[in-house]
């Protein structure tokens, strides 16, 4: 009997977390706190000390891969922290999966676009990630991107866009939501295997929005504090917004100090190419001196060739007509002088002398002139 009235006396000390009834009368915060907080005036005296009042608390899901893929853990923040702590099973910590448990783990991801979502919060969020984790991550990527429907992997990564491209032409446009998810998966798993630039992502997600028509602008160029105010107020996306920004400064500064040096080159080049083409109007000009000159000198060789034919042609007519004429009937004189009976020496030697004399000067005929 004891034990029952001490039982009915706990109790009624035990404090009560049940949600209040409709019909039962308001209750103030802090009367609420109160009364959990310590024991009933009409308790036995030694009640407390009998049989504490005690708080059932759920316990914390443990961090494991399913738990986090459920959405039991959190955000992949927390839960990469909790990765930096793995160690090989038994160890403690989280466990690292192996290749069954990342298959399962694929097979259960794909159909599910939430799931899909929680892995590229973890791929977006490990860049602190030590090695074995970012391996863990790549091994599931490679799992993943080949049991996402209607996509072909490419053999080589070169040949990546092309089987985006591929993929995005079999999709109506702009892409739903559980499309555009895959789609920001296979653009982060091409990003890390280096298969595009920075311009055919931008390229392809505006192709996946449909924000164009025919592929052309509206050819109106906009402020980009324009276009940074058209977006929605969510503090995630302005911050991926700002730091999208900056990463790009770096960039444009670069490109402007690399358009000053082109702007240098560029006039430095004006400058050549005034000279060049002075130089060449200069070399064109001597040019056509040059061929006038030549033309010149054709037309006198031409002259003289002619010139000297000519009288080439006076002295072999006047040769022959010495050597057919004079010199022969001088030698036509001698030799019938000596064939006389006696031969007439004095006759055949005035012909000699007569056509030596005719030799020396023909010879001094030929002489060039001084």
């Amino acid at each position: 009997m004891n034990d029952e009235s001490e039982q009915t006396q706990h109790k009624a000390n035990t404090p009560s977390f049940a949600t209040p009834q409709l019909n039962q009368p308001e209750v103030s915060v802090k009367k609420v706190i109160a009364s959990s907080a310590l024991p009933s005036k009409s308790a036995h005296p030694d009640a407390t000390s009998q049989a504490p009042s005690t708080l059932t608390i759920t316990p914390r899901p443990r961090p494991t891969w399913e738990n986090y893929f459920s959405g039991k853990c959190g955000r992949a923040v927390k839960f990469l922290d909790e990765l930096k702590k793995v160690k090989t099973n038994g160890g403690g910590g989280i466990t690292i999966p192996d290749q069954t448990a990342l298959t399962t783990l694929s097979e259960s991801i794909v159909p599910e676009g939430k799931k899909l979502m929680r892995l590229i919060d973890l791929l977006q969020n490990d860049d602190d990630a030590d090695s074995t984790i970012r391996e863990i991550h790549a091994e599931l990527m490679e799992s993943i991107v080949r049991m996402i429907p209607q996509f072909k992997v490419p053999e080589q990564m070169q040949h990546f866009v092309g089987a985006l491209r591929n993929w995005l032409k079999s999709k109506k446009k702009p892409l739903d939501k559980a499309d555009f998810t895959i789609y920001w998966f296979l653009l982060i798993y091409g990003h890390r295997k280096e298969a595009f630039s920075a311009e055919v992502v931008f390229e392809l997600t505006d192709t996946a929005l449909a924000q164009r028509k025919n592929g052309k602008g509206s050819g109106i160029l906009v402020e980009p504090v324009t276009v940074f105010l058209k977006t929605e107020p969510d503090a995630k996306v302005i911050n991926c917004l700002l730091a999208l920004a900056c990463a790009y400064h770096p960039q444009l500064d670069e490109l402007e100090r690399q358009a000053v040096d082109f702007r240098k080159d560029i006039t430095r080049l004006h400058a050549q190419l005034d000279t060049l083409q002075r130089e060449l109007s200069e070399t064109r000009t001597s040019h056509t001196a040059a061929e006038n000159r030549a033309e010149r000198l054709a037309q006198e060789v031409t002259d003289v060739r002619n010139d000297y034919r000519g009288k080439l042609d006076a002295q072999r007519g006047r040769l022959c007509g010495k050597l057919c004429g004079d010199l022969s009937s001088w030698l036509q004189s001698a030799i019938e002088a000596a064939q006389m009976e006696p031969p007439s020496v004095p006759a055949i030697r005035e012909r000699l002398d007569d056509i030596l004399c005719l030799i020396q000067k023909e010879i001094q005929c030929l002489q060039p002139s001084a």
